[in-house]
């Protein structure tokens, strides 16, 4: 089975996003989502039956100015040779 590729992607930009997004960062990257997810807190509106309004939440924070630090904190930060 031949690797789908999205039009207009091609193999050097591919490669780049691997090597900028290393197993560190890929793990730091899921821990601090988790780690936000985590942090929302049940909403009071009734019509959310004290469930957590998480796809909003998530939108404000893709948008949010903290997320981007935190992603060049974390592309800047120096690899380390992932333990294989």
């Amino acid at each position: 089975m031949k690797p789908q590729i999205k039009r207009g992607k091609s193999i050097t930009e591919i490669s780049f996003w691997l090597d900028v997004f290393s197993m560190d960062s890929t793990r730091m990257l899921d821990s601090m989502a988790h780690r936000f997810v985590d942090s929302i807190k049940p909403s009071t509106i009734e019509d959310y039956g004290g469930r957590k309004p998480l796809f909003q939440e998530s939108i404000e924070y893709y948008n949010s100015k903290e997320l981007k630090e935190k992603i060049r904190k974390i592309v800047k930060s120096p690899r380390t040779k992932s333990k294989k």
